[in-house]
């Protein structure tokens, strides 16, 4: 089986970047409507449809419309983190964790901080740890709200030690992991950058957990387009992504961890010059479930704000 990733230099909202893979011509990994035949030679490069019209084709690479594509070759020696926040009952974590295990065979170690032991039913999982973080002590403050909460992502290096990992992946409790080639998709996103998420929204919409009261309104005029969601990202360990946690720790203090983290994360990308991608195969289940076959683009769904009802299907659907 060959994997491919299907990129542009920008992305739009609801735009998205292609990650799929090929078996004797057909499509297999990502098929849709869309995508369900590759035609290669040395040169050319043609996706077709399911009707046989060419919807992507390529020219040593590079397409007409700025796009390129690439080819996911050899096997991958990084080490990965996946980590979690998860404070009070959350059932979700767990199916979220085996969607991850299970479904996408994911081999790296999973870390959850959290307020309550690992659970019994995880215990099959021995590079799974339940880290305990008393927030009330954390923040010297009671009662804690889910900002507070949120606010423990850029707190990662307090608990864990990262240099052990190469890359760190956070994820929210209401992702799931729906294809097998999961480690084959983050062996796509290897370069060293902050890799995010989109969101349903945009900043220019000004919903709180898009940056009001955090970026300005003469950043919502100039970046207004931009999406992001801070409930996935993944980050290389090196100087970037120290920096990167680093400075959202420093903002989130600066707000005594009462500011949204999303927030933030908005007014990082736009204020600082790091190197930046939007993470391939990672999608709203607004976008993820709308395709035929079901969310079929989508290697990584997560179930968010008015879709959180999907999480239950799809849960149902992967035998969770």
């Amino acid at each position: 089986m060959r994997f491919f990733a299907i990129e542009r230099s920008l992305y739009a909202h609801h735009e998205y970047p292609i990650f799929f893979s090929e078996l004797y011509n057909e499509v297999v990994v990502g098929r849709s409507d869309r995508h369900w035949s590759i035609v290669t030679n040395d040169i050319q490069i043609a996706i077709k449809n399911k009707n046989g019209k060419v919807v992507h084709g390529f020219t040593n690479g590079v397409s007409t419309n700025g796009e390129t594509i690439r080819e996911i070759t050899g096997e991958s020696t990084k080490h990965h983190l996946l980590y979690y926040i998860s404070f009070g009952s959350n059932e979700m974590v767990g199916k979220s964790i085996l969607s991850y295990v299970n479904i996408g065979g994911f081999v790296g170690d999973i870390v959850v901080l959290s307020d309550h032991e690992k659970p019994k039913e995880l215990e099959w999982i021995p590079r799974l740890s339940f880290i305990k973080v008393d927030l009330a002590k954390r923040f010297n403050k009671t009662p804690i709200n889910r900002y507070n909460i949120f606010c423990c992502k850029s707190l990662i290096t307090e608990y864990v030690d990262v240099s052990k990992y190469d890359f760190l992946i956070y994820s929210d409790s209401d992702v799931l992991a729906t294809e097998a080639c999961l480690m084959k998709l983050l062996q796509t996103m290897e370069e060293p950058v902050l890799w995010y998420s989109k969101d349903t929204g945009k900043l220019s919409w000004r919903t709180e957990a898009q940056g009001k009261g955090i970026v300005t309104d003469e950043e919502v005029n100039k970046y207004g387009e931009i999406s992001v969601n801070a409930g996935w990202f993944m980050i290389p360990t090196n100087a970037l992504g120290l920096e990167i946690l680093s400075k959202w720790q420093e903002m989130v203090k600066s707000y005594n961890y009462e500011a949204d983290d999303q927030g933030c994360l908005y007014a990082l990308l736009i204020r600082e010059k790091w190197n930046k991608k939007l993470a391939l195969g990672i999608r709203s289940a607004y976008d993820g479930v709308s395709m035929q076959p079901p969310h079929s683009e989508s290697q990584i769904i997560h179930c968010y704000s008015s879709e959180r009802r999907c999480f239950n299907e799809i849960c149902k659907e992967l035998v969770l």
